[in-house]
């Protein structure tokens, strides 16, 4: 048996032809990418469906932070400004 053929706390995950951490970790993708991995293949598997809109969501959620923290978009779709915030203008990362 092999470490990914074990899931904690359901089997969501062990359909796939590969696991979300697999191609997460072999793509280097970061935390909001890989969350979002994650959740764009477990939506359409989990038993329940609450948990399926609530995960599109988050998927949701996090294309806004990634888009914020990668290009410094921060309106709407129909926005085209891309430009990354400058330091001292409120940038979540000078925390």
């Amino acid at each position: 048996m092999g470490l990914f053929d074990n899931q904690v706390g359901g089997d969501h995950y062990k359909h796939f032809a590969i696991q979300p951490a697999l191609l997460i970790h072999r793509n280097g993708l970061g935390y909001l990418e890989g969350n979002i991995v994650k959740r764009a293949h477990r939506h359409h598997v989990h038993p329940c469906q609450a948990k399926r809109i609530e995960d599109l969501h988050k998927i949701m959620d996090e294309c806004k932070k990634l888009l914020y923290l990668e290009h410094g978009h921060t309106c709407g779709p129909e926005c085209s400004e891309t430009k990354p915030p400058e330091p001292g203008n409120g940038s979540p990362l000078e925390a």
